[in-house]
């Protein structure tokens, strides 16, 4: 599975430019406090629910993922994830993800926890790996990838009811070049200037998503995903579709690593 899908929505990493950059300005949402979802536009109801979700302490996240390589099926593959996610003193969040895959070698589970993470492949032993320094806001989504979702209603494009039970809206939208090049600038002066240097190349990439978000809550509580890129070296159109749920809503999770894992050298 591609590093890119391993993480959504928010996300879930998006530091580099593209989806890997999903979602610093805090949307400005005073015009929709106290208002009747009823009256609220699709991009509205977007905005409420971005906001709700980056005010939330704790949430489960979870999903599956399916790719498939237009010119080589024997690359398409399926995995299921469950992270648990929790805010931690830095402004970005812990967590905990296990996902399942079909691939020989793609299963695996991991911590963010307290700077470091910590993974075990399948079948292998625990490894820890620094990922940044006290005051960075490193997590399993960071500080600086929150600052993106801050502004994902801002950047997307086309956003419009597509919709509705008796419980919930669909909202749908799509990430663009004015999505991809202002989490670009969000991300730093790098991430904007590789996005520059590669000019027209993000037009190869469509990204398109539906999202589920409580009439009542206005809270997310599912996604769907579409990312598809075209002309990859020759295996033709890599679509990846990333199906996921969010509950647990500020409940106790548990991000902490087994003692094994903590032992792990780094």
């Amino acid at each position: 599975m591609d590093q890119r899908y391993r993480h959504m929505p928010h996300a879930p990493r998006f530091v580099a430019p593209g989806v890997a950059l999903v979602l610093a300005v805090v949307l400005g949402l005073g015009g929709c406090a106290g208002r009747p979802a009823a009256e609220m536009s699709a991009r509205q109801v977007l905005e409420s629910a971005v906001e709700n979700l980056l005010s939330l302490k704790s949430y489960r996240y979870a999903g599956s993922s399916t790719m498939t390589v237009e010119g080589d099926p024997r690359l398409d593959s399926t995995s299921e994830f469950v992270t648990l996610l929790e805010l931690n003193g830095e402004g970005a969040l812990d967590g905990h993800m296990i996902v399942e895959s079909e691939e020989p070698g793609g299963s695996y589970e991991t911590y963010s926890y307290e700077g470091v993470e910590y993974t075990r492949v399948e079948g292998g032993e625990w490894t820890a790996t620094t990922g940044g320094s006290k005051g960075e806001g490193y997590g399993m989504v960071s500080a600086g990838a929150r600052a993106i979702i801050a502004s994902f209603a801002e950047l997307a494009e086309d956003v419009r009811f597509s919709g509705e039970t008796d419980e919930s809206y669909i909202v749908s939208l799509t990430m663009g070049e004015k999505y991809r090049r202002g989490a670009a600038a969000i991300s730093g002066p790098d991430a904007a200037a590789e996005v520059s240097e590669t000019g027209g190349e993000g037009s190869a990439r469509k990204t398109s998503m539906a999202l589920t978000v409580s009439k009542t809550s206005l809270r997310i509580t599912g996604a769907v995903m579409t990312d598809s890129t075209a002309d990859v070296q020759g295996l033709g159109t890599i679509t990846v579709i990333t199906r996921s749920s969010y509950s647990m809503f500020d409940r106790p999770v548990d991000v902490v690593p087994p003692p094994e894992a903590l032992e792990a050298a780094r």
